[in-house]
């Protein structure tokens, strides 16, 4: 049975097996993005075909910015991490979501570091997306809970020039919809 990745672009969704090279082509059609296998995205020039590793890790998912000149990927760490990273197409640089949100916010510290889980959602515009900062509070001492869980949804207007902007926050317990 094949693994499917899912990669957005101008919010529609396209699915295709992630051990083929079937690529998600930036508006322009400048550049591709692509999986080798279920581990690696890749970008790739379309006019001169070099291909560069972009990231390796759990089914990479990723949205071109409207003018190509930047795109986000979103992927897996572990069962209680999830990554969000912003790229120039041209260069590859990065802006790592996760620290650029706790170093900007202060409030957001207070829910990093247990079940944390980072995800552009979508272009606002050419230098601007929003972000998911979703998860929930889980800190122990041995086999106490020694604070309350907390579930949480935090969005946050992230620009490419590495400005953060929190949009909204929303909190609850363990029996609140927000732990779904």
């Amino acid at each position: 049975m094949p693994v499917f990745l899912l990669l957005v672009a101008f919010g529609a969704a396209q699915a295709f097996a992630q051990q083929s090279e079937m690529p998600l082509s930036s508006p322009d059609h400048s550049h591709s993005l692509f999986t080798t296998d279920p581990w690696k995205l890749r970008i790739e020039d379309v006019r001169t075909h070099e291909r560069k590793l972009v990231v390796e890790g759990d089914r990479p998912a990723a949205g071109w910015s409207p003018d190509s000149a930047a795109f986000f990927v979103n992927y897996n760490v572990a069962s209680d991490l999830a990554l969000s990273y912003l790229y120039t197409a041209a260069t590859l640089d990065r802006i790592d979501v996760r620290d650029r949100i706790v170093h900007s916010d202060p409030h957001a510290g207070r829910f990093a570091g247990d079940h944390d889980y980072f995800s552009a959602v979508s272009w606002i515009d050419v230098r601007h997306v929003v972000v998911s900062f979703k998860g929930h509070t889980l800190t122990h001492s041995g086999n106490t809970l020694t604070r309350p869980l907390v579930c949480f949804d935090l969005r946050y207007r992230i620009g490419l020039d590495g400005s953060v902007e929190r949009l909204s926050e929303r909190t609850g317990p363990a029996s609140s919809r927000l732990c779904d």
